[in-house]
């Protein structure tokens, strides 16, 4: 003899009606509903065309990787206002500097405008003299971003006992950057 119970609860004697049965599914239901609800929500809320940073190779359904490519300004209307040339930035390698807007900091720069690194040079002939003293081999070990066969045009101050010699190959020069960890941005299309 089976005997109904309208409880939950652990018994091994005890059968549940329909109803708790239903009951019970129905709530997992509306949490799950108001979780996935919830979600797309915060989803909705990301503006389209924002850089967000993602820890996989691949871009969740509905985003692109900022990779450089064009995309379908027709397809794509409200990613088109972000970016009206129909083309993500590449931003693969890249960092994302806050925009100056009339500070001075950097009164120069577009939105969306790419930056080259900040140069370090090093002075090869009268070492003991230089401030800034790093063998070519020590510009491996310490990652430099190395210009691509280029001459780039230096000022610079040197605090010698006699003349120094400045070679602004890019042999001789390199750009530095802060430690970072690498993410694929990505931006919400649609």
């Amino acid at each position: 003899v089976v005997q109904l119970t309208n409880v939950i609860g652990n018994s091994d004697t005890l059968a549940v009606t329909q109803k708790l049965v239903q009951e019970v599914i129905n709530s997992l239901r509306e949490y799950t509903r108001e979780e996935i609800d919830n979600r797309i929500k915060t989803a909705n809320e990301i503006p389209i065309g924002s850089p967000i940073p993602w820890p996989l190779p691949h871009p969740p359904i509905g985003y692109f990787t900022c990779n450089g490519s064009a995309f379908n300004k027709l397809q794509y209307p409200k990613l088109a206002e972000a970016y009206p040339d129909g083309r993500l930035p590449d931003l693969r390698g890249e960092f994302i500097r806050g925009w100056d807007d009339g500070r001075g900091v950097d009164s120069s720069r577009l939105l969306l405008s790419w930056q080259e690194g900040s140069y370090l040079v090093q002075e090869i002939y009268n070492k003991a003299d230089n401030v800034v003293n790093f063998s070519l081999n020590d510009r491996v070990a310490l990652q430099w971003d190395i210009p691509q066969n280029q001459t780039i045009s230096v000022r610079a101050r040197a605090a010698t006992a006699g003349p120094g010699t400045w070679i602004t190959t890019a042999a001789y020069i390199g750009a530095s950057r802060p430690r970072n960890i690498a993410f694929n941005y990505i931006v919400r299309a649609a």
